[in-house]
């Protein structure tokens, strides 16, 4: 969902709830305040979402997925940034421009706004010379991606909020046979959610 698709009532009632001056947002906007006037337009957004029953948990993923955890990330190629994040048996990887970074400089080359983790994570690939022979959308080839783009990470762990489309989710049981040696990447997890960030606040860091 974009700002601009908000119904004109419900974007009333939740700036009412939230607090929010929606003349002081449309005058920050006109003045290109970009901080302010992104971070009243994804709370608006997200408050909305959730009342519509829209957004899930790692652990209970619907359309979109929201949280505060703790998550291992990289900036890894051509301004790709990646996001693992376990909760359980369940892992959600997010990849995408880190121009989806509240508070982060953007980088130079951007992927655009409407990049999604598919496209995000096939360029990762790309710049990481991954070999991979098959599908190009396959779930082997996600998780061939993901477990090689697991050995970048740093050896800490970040707490972020964040608000995602979940584009896939993949279980070990039902994997195909083809895919089944890039689970052995990773233990203890059934399930792989693979995310494109709508947006990723930093908080702070804790080592592993």
């Amino acid at each position: 969902m974009l700002y601009s698709q908000v119904p004109v009532k419900m974007l009333k009632k939740v700036s009412t709830e939230l607090k929010l001056d929606l003349k002081l947002a449309s005058l920050l906007i006109k003045n290109n305040d970009i901080t302010d006037s992104e971070y009243a337009k994804i709370v608006i957004v997200r408050d909305v979402l959730t009342k519509t029953g829209t957004v899930g948990t790692i652990q209970f993923p619907q359309t979109y997925v929201s949280g505060d955890e703790l998550a291992q990330w990289a900036l890894v190629a051509g301004g790709t940034v990646i996001w693992l994040v376990k909760r359980g048996a369940t892992l959600l990887v997010m990849t995408g421009s880190a121009q989806f970074l509240v508070g982060d400089r953007r980088p130079e080359q951007e992927f655009g706004l409407h990049s999604y983790a598919w496209s995000a994570l096939n360029r990762m690939m790309e710049d990481l010379d991954v070999t991979y022979e098959g599908d190009p959308s396959s779930t082997s080839r996600m998780l061939a991606g993901v477990a090689h783009a697991q050995r970048l990470l740093a050896p800490f762990q970040q707490r972020i909020s964040f608000l995602a489309v979940a584009q896939q989710v993949v279980f070990r049981k039902s994997a195909a046979n083809k895919s089944q040696q890039y689970w052995d990447s990773f233990p203890n997890i059934d399930s792989i959610i693979l995310g494109s960030p709508i947006y990723v606040s930093l908080g702070s860091t804790n080592a592993i």
